[in-house]
């Protein structure tokens, strides 16, 4: 961090400065967020969920998961990866 910000934030009152991350800020804000989580929970396309990529996806590589995840996924609610810990953990 260099000079000015530092000394601009021991100056200002920090009610006054503006957040770290002002784009999240601005999202929660406006109901970014509660529009995208509304819209998944109905069933319709989530604009930007090409961008949700856990770190740790077992399911993808797991043709046994995989067999079975195509025998239900038209009759269930839960994405693929919840379904996997479902699988996993009852099994």
């Amino acid at each position: 961090m260099s000079l000015l910000p530092k000394l601009i934030r021991a100056v200002v009152p920090g009610e006054i400065q503006a957040p770290p991350n002002v784009l999240k800020e601005l999202l929660v804000r406006t109901g970014y967020y509660k529009l995208r989580t509304g819209l998944a929970a109905h069933g319709l396309p989530v604009p930007d969920a090409h961008l949700y990529r856990p770190l740790f996806s077992p399911w993808d590589g797991d043709p046994d998961f995989e067999k079975d995840y195509q025998a239900i996924k038209q009759h269930t609610l839960c994405s693929r990866d919840r379904c996997y810990i479902l699988k996993t953990s009852l099994s």
